[in-house]
């Protein structure tokens, strides 16, 4: 109840901001869930007394509306600031010029892997892919610890589900083994997933959903997916895969930050990334309903859930991962779109 009155009291804060206002003010083009990114941008006003304007993109289109509009406006912009809810557009739009290369101070903390080596983007907050095991159905011994996993013999055929690695934090988990094996590595991971029975479903709410049901043993999905099964009491237990010291680590996906090349608002631009890339804002999205992992590691307790050594992520610069996406699509509609 208080949760949803802090959000509600962000929401009525933003609301006020955007009508009426003739003091500064900063446009926002944001893919973060709307009751995330409100209580934040809530807070930059009343610490700046600078007025945000968000465009929210929708949950159908994902990030892709928001990137076309980027596009479409590159030579007169309207926004100031893009922060992306993952990281391959933005790696994408920063190669075609679109942003301004600025590295914003209060980024200097935040880890080399998670910032742009010319400051044209910085990462902050991020989700996990992780499995998620329905523990009525599968005994602790037998619970998976890696990706390779979902392929063991030992799970009856239909009883895993993966999102279709064609869209969204899939598509991204697919690029990332591209980056790392080549396009072999990939489809082979794939193919043996084919070959075990692993379902392929649309979504990682929809195979979440299975497994918290009982309809399936074990997925891949989202942490913040996972974490909303969890809050609603389903017999679940989230997994970080391939932790161990051989292990190839979980793959992270975190927000981006960017500041738009020509930015009608410059001035108030820079404080809103300045204030999106803080340590504060980190802790905000740690601590709210997404529980978002930040990517400085000191403040990595702050989410709650990750174990006292904290998570093992890919040692795979963000831009490799995006650069891989592209040909990741391709060849796997080989596979996916028979």
């Amino acid at each position: 109840m208080i949760r949803r009155l802090s959000l509600m009291l962000a929401a009525a804060l933003l609301g006020l901001v955007l009508t009426g206002c003739n003091g500064p003010v900063v446009v926002v083009y944001t893919s973060v869930d709307q009751p995330f990114a409100e209580p934040v941008l809530a807070s930059f006003t009343a610490a700046t007394g600078i007025a945000v304007r968000p465009l929210f993109d929708t949950e159908a289109a994902k990030t892709v509306g928001l990137v076309s509009r980027l596009r479409a406006e590159a030579a007169n912009p309207q926004g100031d600031v893009f922060w992306n809810s993952e990281f391959a557009n933005t790696v994408r739009l920063a190669r075609e010029g679109l942003f301004e290369a600025w590295p914003p101070p209060a980024a200097s903390d935040v880890p080399a892997l998670f910032r742009d080596p010319d400051g044209y983007w910085t990462a902050i907050g991020a989700r996990a892919r992780v499995l998620l095991v329905n523990t009525t159905l599968v005994a602790t011994a037998d619970h998976p610890l890696g990706l390779d996993d979902l392929a063991s013999p030992r799970w009856p055929a239909g009883q895993v589900a993966v999102s279709q690695p064609l869209a969204g934090t899939g598509l991204t988990q697919a690029a990332a083994f591209r980056a790392a094996g080549g396009e072999a590595g990939m489809l082979a991971f794939y193919t043996r997933l084919q070959g075990a029975g692993v379902q392929f479903l649309d979504g990682n709410a929809t195979v979440r959903d299975r497994v918290a049901a009982g309809a399936m043993q074990v997925c891949l999905t989202d942490s913040d997916d996972a974490l909303v099964a969890l809050a609603r009491g389903a017999p679940v237990r989230m997994i970080l895969p391939d932790q161990g010291p051989a292990g190839s680590g979980t793959l992270l996906i975190p927000n981006t930050v960017a500041l738009v090349k020509n930015a009608p608002h410059p001035a108030e631009a820079r404080r809103l990334v300045e204030y999106l890339v803080s340590a504060e804002t980190e802790r905000m999205l740690a601590r709210g309903e997404s529980r978002q992992i930040p990517v400085r590691p000191a403040l990595q307790a702050e989410c709650g859930w990750l174990p006292e050594g904290g998570i093992k992520g890919y040692d795979l610069p963000l831009a490799a991962i995006a650069e891989a996406l592209p040909s990741a699509t391709a060849e796997l509609k080989g596979i996916f779109l028979k």
